[in-house]
C-alpha cells in the first residue's frame, strides 16, 4: 500500500509539472504570436516585382536603336537603362517610396553578366560595394564579417551559407533545378519556424532572399522558353538567387558601414535589385545579345 501511495504521488507530481510546462509554453506562444513574426511570404511583393522585370526585359530588349552596340559594357548599360526606366513605373509599396532605386541599379548592373556574377558567388571575386569600409570582401567573407559584428545570428548565417552551397552546386550541375527548388522550400520552412521579430533586419535579409529565390525558380519553371539557350555560358536559373544573395549581403554591409547597424530597407531593396540584375541578363533576347559579346 505504501508503494502504491508513493507511485501515485510521483504520478501527481509529474502531471503537475506537465501542466506547468504546458502553461509556460502557451504563454511563450501568446507572447510571440505568428502575426508578430516575419514570414517569408511577407516579402512576396519583392519576388513578384523581380519577375515583372524579367517579362519587361524580354519584351523590350533589344530594339532597333541598340543594334549598333558592339561591347559587353554597352550591352549591360543598355539593360541597366531599361531596368531603371521600368523601376520608375513599376513601384513597390509606399514604405519604399523614398528609395533611390537608380543608386541600387547602378551598383549592381554588372551582375547581368553571368560570368561575373558566378565569380562573386563562388568567392573568386570581391563584392562590388559602395561601402565606406577600407576592407574588400568576398560574399562568404561578408557574411562572416556581419556575423562577427552580431548583425547576423548563427541561424541566419547558416541559412544563407546553406543557400550559397545549394546555388554553387546548381551552377556546377551537381543539383538539378527541381532539387534546388525543393531545398529552397525546406529553407523557407526553417525560417518561418524560427520566427524572426517583425522589425528584424537580419530576418528581412533572409526572408527577402528566400522569397525572391522561390518566385524566381517558379518563374523559370513556368517560362523556360524565354531563357536564352545558345550562349557560351549555359542557362543558370540560380543566377537570380546569386544576385539576391550578393545584393542582400552588399546592402547589409553598406548600411552597417554607414550607420553601424544593418538596415531592413537596404537589405530588402538590395536583394531585389541584385536578383533583377542577375536574372535579366539571362532573358532571351538580352541573354543572347550579351552572351555573343563574351
Amino acid at each position: 500500500m505504501r508503494k502504491f501511495n508513493l507511485l501515485f504521488s510521483v504520478f501527481l507530481l509529474s502531471l503537475f509539472e506537465l501542466c506547468v510546462f504546458s502553461c509556460d509554453n502557451e504563454t511563450d506562444i501568446a507572447n510571440n504570436p505568428k502575426e508578430d513574426a516575419i514570414s517569408v511570404s511577407d516579402f512576396s511583393f519583392l519576388g513578384k516585382w523581380h519577375n515583372e522585370f524579367l517579362v519587361n526585359a524580354h519584351n523590350k530588349y533589344p530594339n532597333s536603336e541598340f543594334r549598333s552596340i558592339s561591347s559587353k559594357e554597352d550591352a549591360l548599360k543598355t539593360l541597366l537603362v531599361i531596368n531603371k526606366d521600368f523601376a520608375k513605373v513599376n513601384r513597390l509599396p509606399i514604405q519604399y517610396s523614398n528609395v533611390d532605386f537608380d543608386k541600387y541599379f547602378d551598383e549592381f548592373y554588372k551582375y547581368a553578366d553571368t560570368e561575373y556574377i558566378s565569380g562573386v558567388l563562388l568567392s573568386k571575386d570581391n563584392l562590388r560595394s559602395t561601402s565606406s569600409l577600407d576592407e574588400v570582401f568576398t560574399l562568404k567573407e561578408t557574411l562572416e564579417f556581419l556575423k562577427e559584428k552580431n548583425e547576423l545570428s548563427n541561424f541566419s548565417y547558416q541559412v544563407l551559407n546553406d543557400l550559397i552551397i545549394l546555388v554553387e552546386r546548381n551552377y556546377h550541375k551537381e543539383l538539378s533545378d527541381f532539387e534546388l527548388k525543393k531545398s529552397v522550400l525546406s529553407l523557407i520552412d526553417r525560417v518561418n519556424f524560427h520566427k524572426y521579430k517583425k522589425d528584424s533586419p537580419e530576418g528581412a535579409l533572409v526572408a527577402s532572399v528566400l522569397s525572391i529565390s522561390i518566385h524566381s525558380l517558379t518563374f523559370w519553371e513556368e517560362n523556360s522558353e524565354i531563357m536564352y539557350s545558345n550562349g557560351k555560358i549555359a542557362p543558370w536559373v540560380g543566377a537570380d538567387i546569386a544576385g539576391a544573395l550578393i545584393g542582400g549581403a552588399t546592402g547589409a554591409l553598406s548600411s552597417y558601414a554607414s550607420s553601424g547597424r544593418v538596415s531592413l530597407t537596404a537589405c530588402s531593396i538590395s536583394a531585389g535589385v541584385g536578383a533583377i540584375s542577375g536574372s535579366t541578363g539571362l532573358v532571351g533576347k538580352a541573354g543572347r545579345f550579351i552572351s555573343r559579346l563574351f
